[in-house]
């Protein structure tokens, strides 16, 4: 959380926006752009985040799951044709990295994910300059050996730790000795029975509205919902929809966006077909955006 998106990811922002040197600055209508971009696609967020895009100019007051968003998911959209060809290839080289080391989908890519960390790093000093460099970018390089250790980068990430933060503080009744505190609520909730248990894994949740109403096969098809039926003889639902005909790569450098199921969709077919939800493979996010439909799937999903 601190080390890519609240590190890197916000100061890549800031470098654009005024604090770089000036062949990578953003003129104010290319800012202003972004922002009404970030805006556009607000519609186009699933439920399964927690925060909608806001304005550019609000960096400031962004929080690490909106520079994470950012990054995987709306970035790479709004950023294509408003950077110069060198700081987007930079850029995606971050974003594909972290994508792979986020996902349990994507273990053959890890080695890849390192040279990709690699030349983001080299490629940042020789773009924007040695003086803005930091130890967090030295940092990225190490990573994937995080991801080998202990799995996809979420397993070790600060971001659900950050979101429990309230319960933590709400055990103090005093400014002393705060450990103490918690242990000793933590200690009679235990007691009490008063604990709840919650799954790790957060639920997907499927509809026939937009823009939850989006996913992808584990034959590869991306499909959209447009029935939801319960059999009253099973638990299992069953998902009727069409699928997207056309698939086409959304970008080809560093790697072709279909190694990471990103892909630019369109022609939706008039045939309806069905799906089990073991046939389901993600929820996938669905922009509309310069009249193109791009396919991103949700990492969490």
């Amino acid at each position: 959380m601190h080390l890519v998106c609240l590190g890197v990811v916000r100061k890549l922002i800031i470098l654009w926006q005024n604090k770089g040197p000036k062949t990578v600055r953003l003129p104010s209508w290319k800012i202003r752009k972004i922002t009404n971009s970030l805006l556009t696609l607000k519609t186009f967020v699933t439920n399964d985040f927690p925060r909608k895009p806001r304005a550019i100019e609000d960096v400031a007051r962004w929080k690490a799951t909106e520079f994470r968003q950012f990054l995987l998911y709306t970035g790479p959209v709004v950023l294509k044709n408003i950077l110069s060809s060198d700081c987007y290839e930079n850029f995606m080289a971050l974003s594909i990295s972290m994508r792979i080391l986020l996902s349990p989908n994507y273990k053959q890519y890890v080695e890849y994910a390192r040279k990709l960390l690699v030349y983001f790093v080299k490629s940042f000093e020789q773009i924007y300059g040695s003086q803005f460099m930091s130890y967090n970018f030295h940092s990225l390089i190490h990573l994937p050996d995080d991801y080998i250790r202990f799995g996809p980068l979420d397993c070790c990430s600060a971001i659900p730790f950050e979101n429990y933060m309230k319960d933590l503080k709400n055990m103090l009744r005093k400014n002393e000795k705060p450990l103490q505190q918690v242990v000793r609520r933590y200690e009679e909730k235990c007691k009490s029975g008063n604990i709840e248990h919650n799954s790790d894994i957060k639920k997907v949740k499927f509809t026939t509205k937009e823009p939850n109403c989006y996913f992808s096969t584990q034959s590869g098809e991306i499909v959209k919902i447009t029935e939801i039926v319960s059999p009253m003889t099973s638990n299992n639902k069953i998902f009727i929809g069409k699928i997207f005909l056309n698939q086409e790569e959304m970008f080809v450098s560093p790697v072709k966006s279909s190694k990471l199921n990103i892909y630019n969709v369109n022609n939706l077919s008039q045939n309806v077909y069905k799906w089990d939800f073991s046939d389901i493979k993600m929820k996938m996010m669905i922009f509309h955006f310069e009249g193109l439909v791009t396919a991103i799937p949700i990492i969490h999903s």
